[in-house]
């Protein structure tokens, strides 16, 4: 029997989602998109020092190919068995306080690792500020796609992700100037201890990130939720923004997500329809982006010196792939709210596709920059509108589950295992074949199952469609069922 509490908590949820649906383009959103920009910095900077550490460290302390390959797969390894659990956390505790615990983890162990006397040491510490990356990695996604309106989400995930992707040239960038300047042995520490600046960003997020809304209504908090979105608002038509008049819809008694459970769901309902089809397509469609991601990223640098180029040399070409592919990002989240999630996402796969198959064939510097720029651009440009599509695939009490376990199968199998393989695939069959194998991955398991099995998410509702919502579509909103029958 449904209590008037919770017919209030779901009215309530559903006037929370139709305010926050309605809003523009503000102030606020703009300063929402600066408080979480730094999370992705501080993490590309953190990833971004493994390709330099690996090149130095095997020159320094000569390593196993066993452990080179336990060094370069330590962090993602973490980042892939603490995705699940963070994700649960985040569905249960709330998007804030999973952010700002895990900022201040990771930074702590990532600048420790730079103190580490062995290889092994280093690895263990790399493993540890994995398992809080692990926690943070979705929740910007997550945080856009809960408070931007449908037509403004793909363009500021671009705008953030553009910013993320281009930030992982700071690594590179500051392993150049510290290797021109200090002993190699000193230049990969002082690479680490510098993330130590993340202490002073957990402190604003404490100080000024707010709660998600649709969490906070999701919890029975609907009071609180609406009194933050009064405040937004607020904020909106101080600026000189417009507000259009609220649409609400009716609401089926029941049909509210979480009502009468505090927003808790089984975990596992994300494998059971609707939600079945959706978890394989972009639990595949992820994997595919990050064979070419950690190849770029973690064994570029190494790759390219023993192919005679000079590791400075390498550590430019590098930075200048993800500097393109920030640029890529930003395009994508533009277009993608004009022309859909599944063509740009499928596109930008192909593309990349293609750049890498001039990589693997070229033999002209000339050639080496177009294969560059196409790879940089689609390749490492793609993610922005991926991560968003997996976060609009599922209701806001299962949102955090469904993406960390998308990030942990992607980076299980495609971060941990495939780039532990790559130094074998590249002795065995040289680098080549590991750009043709990078090639058939993406063409497999990213392009084919979003254009044969996605469905589009341009413009929806993410809480109105996304589950079992018995909820009547607001004016204007696409109904669950034809949403789902792409």
């Amino acid at each position: 029997m449904i209590t008037n509490t919770d017919s209030e908590n779901e009215r309530m949820a559903a006037e929370v989602r139709a305010r926050l649906d309605r809003l523009p383009s503000s102030r606020f959103a703009w300063k929402l998109l600066l408080l979480l920009l730094p999370v992705w910095v501080l993490e590309s900077y953190d990833i971004g020092t493994i390709g330099t550490t690996l090149a130095v460290v095997k020159s320094v302390w000569e390593p196993s190919g066993f452990e080179v390959g336990a060094l370069a797969i330590s962090s993602t390894l973490a980042i892939a068995l603490g995705l699940v659990p963070s994700g649960r956390l985040v569905d249960r505790v709330g998007r804030r306080k999973v952010l700002l615990g895990g900022v201040i983890w990771f930074t702590v162990f990532t600048a420790a690792a730079g103190l580490a006397p062995n290889i092994w040491i280093l690895i263990l510490l790399r493993f540890l500020a994995g398992l809080a990356l692990g926690a943070v990695f979705p929740l910007p996604y997550v945080y856009l796609a809960e408070f931007m309106s449908p037509g403004l989400r793909a363009r500021f995930v671009g705008y953030l992700n553009g910013v993320l992707t281009a930030a992982y040239i700071i690594p590179p960038v500051t392993a150049i100037f510290l290797l021109n300047n200090v002993d190699e042995e000193i230049a990969w520490r002082l690479l680490h201890i510098f993330s130590v600046v993340g202490l002073l960003y957990a402190v604003a997020v404490f100080k000024f990130l707010p709660e998600s809304p649709r969490w906070l209504a999701c919890q029975g908090r609907g009071a609180d939720a609406l009194a933050l979105i009064a405040r937004i608002e607020r904020s909106v038509e101080a600026g000189g923004g417009t507000l259009p008049p609220v649409e609400l819809a009716q609401v089926e008694p029941g049909a509210g997500a979480g009502s009468g459970s505090n927003g808790r769901r089984p975990a596992l309902d994300i494998f059971r329809p609707p939600l079945l089809r959706r978890t394989i397509v972009v639990w595949l469609m992820f994997f595919g982006t990050l064979p070419l991601f950690y190849v770029v990223l973690a064994f570029a640098p190494t790759l390219m010196v023993e192919s005679g180029y000079a590791l400075t040399n390498s550590l430019a070409f590098v930075a200048g792939l993800q500097l393109t592919g920030g640029l890529g990002g930003l395009v994508q989240g533009y277009l993608s709210d004009r022309f859909g999630r599944r063509p740009l996402v499928a596109g930008y796969g192909a593309l990349s596709i293609v750049g890498l198959s001039l990589l693997a064939t070229g033999d002209s510097l000339v050639m080496l920059l177009v294969a560059g720029a196409l790879v940089g651009f689609f390749g490492l440009g793609i993610f922005p509108v991926a991560k968003l599509y997996i976060a609009e695939q599922y209701p806001v009490e299962l949102r955090g589950v469904g993406t960390s376990s998308t990030e942990a199968f992607g980076r299980l199998f495609g971060g941990v295992i495939f780039a532990y393989l790559v130094p074998f695939i590249a002795e065995a069959v040289g680098t080549s074949g590991v750009i043709w194998t990078v090639c058939v991955l993406t063409g497999m398991t990213t392009v084919l199952p979003i254009l044969l099995f996605g469905r589009e998410t341009k413009g929806i509702d993410i809480d109105d469609q996304a589950m079992n919502a018995r909820t009547l579509p607001r004016a204007g909103s696409i109904p669950a069922a034809t949403a789902d029958s792409n």
